[in-house]
């Protein structure tokens, strides 16, 4: 399994290296780093092909996730969990906005978008 955000900052670090100051300098010639791809992982979270976030216990099914309020409301359902911690909520968080998009797609000047 491949964890992305770690995928990601290690492209970026090779890509867009710091200077002695430790800043990077923009280059928009650099191409993005890749969308997340099946098997890619989040902490406990992988992305599997049936279009689902898993974990050992649990599925998060992310063609439900329709409107921002849907991704809340998933995201308000496994923060209930007993067996969920910060980490787990986080890194959930950064699994469905990686692959989603949420800005762009759901929710971006606070203005709800709905994907039907």
């Amino acid at each position: 399994m491949r964890e992305y955000r770690k995928l990601e900052k290690e492209y970026y670090d090779k890509m867009l290296p710091k200077d002695d100051n430790g800043v990077v300098a923009i280059d928009t010639s650099v191409p993005l780093f890749r969308k997340p791809e099946y098997g890619d992982t989040w902490g406990i979270w992988e992305y599997r092909k049936n279009k689902t976030l898993a974990c050992d216990i649990y599925e998060v099914y992310l063609d439900q996730m329709n409107s921002s309020a849907e991704v809340l409301d998933w995201i308000v359902q496994v923060s209930h969990k007993t067996w969920v911690t910060e980490k787990h909520l986080a890194d959930l968080i950064y699994a469905i906005d990686d692959i989603l998009s949420l800005q762009p797609n759901y929710c971006g000047f606070g203005i709800d978008k709905t994907k039907r």
